[in-house]
């Protein structure tokens, strides 16, 4: 079994190995009459040592009721494969596709998740 213990904390920062051009930002996760975003882990938090699963290189816009929903059910999954298994590695990943209308790049929730890891029961 590893030592990762769930954090409390839910204070989103920069993450000091990256350019900050290349994170998300405050301004990312705008509301509307219509909708509602949250920052989205794309590896929970419980499963990173103290601050770095809140940093914003480990957040990504995410609907308000999937992140609540469907995704806090696979975070969970992860999370207890990942405390029963010796080694884990989750890769997930976000994609920038191109829209075919406007000839821009626009910021598209496909995320894929990988898990591999070696159980000791």
């Amino acid at each position: 079994m590893n030592n990762l213990k769930p954090t409390e904390r839910n204070n989103w920062q920069l993450d000091p190995h990256f350019s900050e051009i290349f994170q998300p930002k405050y301004e990312d996760y705008g509301h509307s009459q219509y909708f509602n975003l949250d920052h989205g882990h794309l590896a929970t938090a419980s499963l990173h040592p103290h601050e770095h699963g809140y940093y914003l290189t480990n957040s990504v816009p995410q609907y308000d009721k999937i992140n609540k929903g469907h995704w806090r059910v696979i975070e969970e999954y992860m999370s207890c494969l990942a405390r029963k298994a010796e080694e884990t590695f989750i890769y997930t990943g976000t994609l920038f596709l191109p829209n075919e209308e406007t000839n821009l790049m626009e910021f598209q929730l496909e995320i894929l998740v990988r898990v591999l890891c070696n159980h000791k029961y």
